[in-house]
């Protein structure tokens, strides 16, 4: 399929895109979810929950022929070290024939209040079946952080789209502005505001800059911090590659820690944003842990995230925040240790 699709010229692409009504569009998604849930109930049987899209497939920016489709599947705690050996099985055998699969988070059942725990919640509003399924607690992050928080996420994973195409990229950032709005209840003035954002990367690093709350003195260097950071990605620079911006302890410390950057003051951190962001991390860990091919990689990830959090950190341990963080991060090594052991 992904074959026959870039045989085509690109203006009959661009014209598919553009005119194929969604309900069309989505028949070989369709195709490829159902196939997907006959296998893994095949081998799993019973200990398979549930396998559901989100994302651009349930909400309002799904674009025909661009779009992936992201799902998640939920098993049932008695899931066996065979039942995972076949289930990345199926799932290399369903890629073949529809390699717009795309991204599946894993859900354990036991597992999954932790894990909703450190779930930005605008990202838990992308996934609306695995919301209705299972309660999150209240948030001890304020939601203009997680806004905040959730669109720097985005803008890293759509950054190359924002620099070579951003007009195609239109329909989900603008998707991701209606859910920032209607959930910090914008008055009309500045959702107004918010909407007529020309979708672009400098632009997108502004909103993020200013819904986080960042001094006017630090927000212009994280501005042209950030530019710089994903120039160098534009110049093929890996994240961890990236060790002349210390500011981005506070946007990417996921990946800071695999540079040889010195680490910064307590002070010199954002904490908001820097707790946001790992705890993001634990959640995007969790989901894919038991699909990933080397589970130790996953588990030596977390420990150096601990390892952050106490070296960075070492007088925040009474800070409400830190310790959720701490105490989910130690929760879920846990569950990991067991499962491997």
């Amino acid at each position: 399929m992904q074959k026959l699709w870039l045989s085509l010229p690109a203006s009959q692409r661009k014209f598919l895109i553009h005119y194929t009504p969604p309900a069309i569009g989505k028949i070989p998604y369709r195709l490829a979810l159902h196939y997907l849930r006959r296998k893994l109930r095949k081998e799993l049987g019973n200990r398979m929950m549930a396998l559901w899209p989100r994302h651009s497939f349930v909400l309002k920016s799904f674009t025909p022929f661009v779009s992936d489709l992201d799902t998640s599947l939920l098993v049932r705690e008695n899931f066996t070290h065979q039942d995972q050996a076949k289930t990345k099985e199926v799932i290399l055998e369903v890629r073949k024939f529809f390699p717009f699969l795309s991204e599946i988070n894993f859900y354990r059942e036991n597992e999954v209040p932790e894990l909703m725990g450190c779930m930005n919640p605008f990202e838990l509003e992308r996934d609306p079946i695995l919301a209705a399924k299972f309660a999150r607690a209240n948030p001890i992050l304020s939601v203009e952080t997680l806004a905040a928080v959730f669109l720097f996420r985005m803008l890293d994973s759509d950054w190359k789209n924002l620099l070579s195409n951003p007009q195609t990229r239109a329909k989900k950032w603008r998707q991701h502005f209606r859910s920032i709005a209607k959930t910090l209840k914008l008055n009309p003035s500045k959702k107004k505001e918010l909407f007529e954002i020309e979708i672009n990367l400098p632009n997108i690093i502004d909103l993020i800059l200013n819904l986080g709350a960042f001094s006017n003195d630090r927000k212009a260097l994280y501005r042209q911090d950030l530019l710089n950071y994903f120039s160098l990605r534009q110049k093929n620079k890996e994240p961890w590659e990236i060790n002349t911006i210390p500011s981005l302890w506070t946007f990417t410390p996921q990946l800071m820690i695999y540079t040889n950057c010195s680490l910064p003051n307590a002070q010199d951190i954002e904490l908001e944003f820097f707790l946001g962001q790992l705890s993001w991390e634990l959640w995007g860990i969790g989901a894919q842990f038991y699909l990933f091919h080397d589970p130790q990689n996953f588990i030596e990830h977390l420990r150096k995230i601990q390892q952050l959090l106490a070296t960075v950190l070492p007088n925040k341990e009474q800070d409400p925040r830190v310790q959720a963080l701490v105490q989910s991060a130690n929760s879920i090594l846990q569950n990991w240790i067991k499962w491997e052991s």
